[in-house]
């Protein structure tokens, strides 16, 4: 059963991925880790993963440089995932602090969503480059997993992809 449902989760998360372009799967530059929630409002109780202490694998990919395409933060669940692009990108470089994002979503039973939501974070180092080793972002995500009302905070820890 378990092998069934890895199968089909990552057939969801490659038919999402396959839909996006190019240059975003190709991007260089990402920092892996895992992102523990520290809290959550209310609204996200009927969302999954949502509740204090749940730890997910978490994908950073800072813009760098002028031609990346704009910062984004993924959460993969063990049914599902979600990636936030951030839409503040001229205003606010790599996420570091509050903006508005356009979420990606998909659930359980493959269905995807896209929506909207803001963000707050600090990334430490506040700035990211090619040679950032590490970093760790805190943070509170609105409209988590496209659930309206459903605010996330989390702490994230993050090592630089080496491919």
């Amino acid at each position: 059963m378990q092998a069934r449902l890895a199968a089909m989760t990552a057939g969801g998360v490659s038919l999402a991925l396959a839909s996006l372009p190019g240059p975003t799967l190709a991007a260089a530059d990402a920092w892996e880790g895992y992102a523990t929630v520290t809290a959550s409002t209310a609204a996200c109780s009927g969302a999954g993963g949502t509740a204090p202490g749940d730890t997910h694998v978490s994908i950073f990919r800072p813009k760098i440089a002028s031609n990346d395409t704009p910062t984004f933060l993924s959460f993969v669940f063990v049914r599902g995932a979600l990636t936030q692009e951030n839409n503040s990108e001229a205003k606010v470089h790599q996420m570091n602090g509050s903006g508005n994002y356009g979420g990606f979503a998909i659930g359980p039973r493959a269905g995807v969503a896209i929506y909207t939501g803001t963000y707050k974070l600090t990334l430490t180092p506040a700035i990211i480059t090619a040679a950032t080793p590490s970093i760790t972002i805190d943070g509170t995500i609105t409209n988590f997993y496209n659930a309206t009302g459903c605010n996330v905070t989390f702490e994230g820890v993050y090592v630089h992809r080496i491919d």
